[in-house]
Parts: structure tokens; sequence; C-alpha cells
């Protein structure tokens, strides 16, 4: 059920929303969990992730899903962040938020 793997919670970065949060789960786990189930239900229920003032997508990766040792978890680290930096715009797009929010919430 999966009442007993998420909890909603408020979100400062949202005028007036909720924040969808997930207990620690594998990569794979969550590629087979009820996610549609859950979207349509909210989606029939009148809620709305685009097209609003305000909308967030928050993704935890826990440290040890990057690596066996630290040394290869600072790799991968750098890697990400290398990522980001040098595909910033894109990022704001696929994001949908303005520079000033992005800086404020990011």
């Amino acid at each position: 059920m999966h009442d007993e793997h998420i909890y909603i919670k408020t979100d400062g970065s949202l005028d007036d929303g909720m924040e969808i949060v997930t207990h620690p789960m594998s990569l794979e786990y969550h590629k087979d969990f009820c996610w549609e189930d859950i979207m349509h239900h909210a989606v029939r229920l009148g809620y709305r992730s685009h097209q609003t003032s305000t909308c967030g997508l928050h993704v935890h990766v826990n440290r040890d899903s990057l690596g066996e040792y630290r040394e290869e978890q600072d790799e991968v680290i750098s890697r990400i962040l290398y990522f980001v930096e040098h595909h910033w715009n894109e990022i704001l797009k696929f994001s949908r938020r303005s520079e000033y929010a992005m800086n404020r919430w990011s």
C-alpha cells in the first residue's frame, strides 16, 4: 500500500500546495512503484504540477548509491555538479522557474 511509503508535507517554496515525500527506496523500487496511479488520482482531485504560480520537483539521492567508497562518491558528485553548471540554461528552462527562484530555492 503506497501510504506506507509516502507522506505529504508543506513546502516553503510553494505559495499554495503540498509536497509528496517518499521514504527511502531504491531506483528499481521507484520504477515499479504506483506513481502513475498516484498522479492520476492527484489530477482527478484537481491538483496541478505545471502552469501554476509555483511548483517543484525534489530528487533525493543517497550518497551510498553513488559508489562504494568516499572517493568514488566524490567523483560522481563532481560530475553531477559539472553537468549542472555546464547545462545551467537548459536546467533553468526545464525547471520552469525564474533565475531568481532557482537561486532562492535550489
